[in-house]
């Protein structure tokens, strides 16, 4: 027969109150039914809801297959769509929303090709929320592994996030050594809580 289908996306965001209600539906579960529980951070749920559910982890998506799906659904050009799937982390939500980080790009590439300290001083901080300051943060992050990768003679466009911006990376790459640009990553990451 026929099967509904539940899907609880979030579920970790859910608080020990919220949790505990959903235990008697995991423990009988309406018939024909399917109850899906997507959470980025299993940690966050209590061991009951553990021990009554299958897990399943999802892979995440490549660089190729989201770039694909950015062209063909959203109708975005290639060089967009290679950027945003670059930065995506695997995820198609995190790639097609991040259309704002494409056209802010330009802008903040402008800034810190001119230098960290001048990006660090730049008032683009002003009033950002945790989210825009972490894409923000992510966008320095990336630069920096650009920048590193060029230093260490990796010349493949593929495996740069910025590959259209090469000719800046490798100037920039004569400002900052190794050992700086990995303690502004990690400083970045510290910052992060990663």
């Amino acid at each position: 027969g026929k099967k509904k289908v539940f899907i609880i996306d979030g579920a970790d965001d859910m608080n020990e109150q919220a949790q505990n209600a959903l235990l008697k539906t995991l423990e009988e579960p309406p018939a024909n039914s399917i109850l899906i529980l997507l959470s980025e951070n299993i940690q966050t749920l209590l061991e009951t809801i553990h021990s009554r559910c299958s897990r399943l982890r999802f892979n995440r998506l490549s660089v190729e297959h989201i770039t694909g799906i950015l062209i063909e659904q959203y109708g975005l050009d290639q060089e967009e769509a290679l950027v945003l799937a670059r930065v995506s982390e695997g995820s198609l939500e995190k790639a097609a929303g991040a259309k704002e980080y494409f056209q802010n790009r330009r802008e903040r590439i402008t800034k810190i090709s001119k230098g960290l300290a001048n990006l660090a001083d730049d008032d683009q901080w002003v009033g950002l929320d945790r989210e825009e300051a972490i894409d923000l943060l992510k966008f320095v992050s990336n630069w920096c592994r650009d920048v590193l990768l060029v230093q260490s003679g990796v010349n493949q466009q593929s495996m740069l996030i910025n590959p259209d911006y090469s000719q800046q990376l490798s100037d920039f790459s004569g400002f900052y050594d190794t050992d700086r640009l990995l303690n502004i990553m990690g400083q970045i990451h510290k910052t992060m809580g990663l």
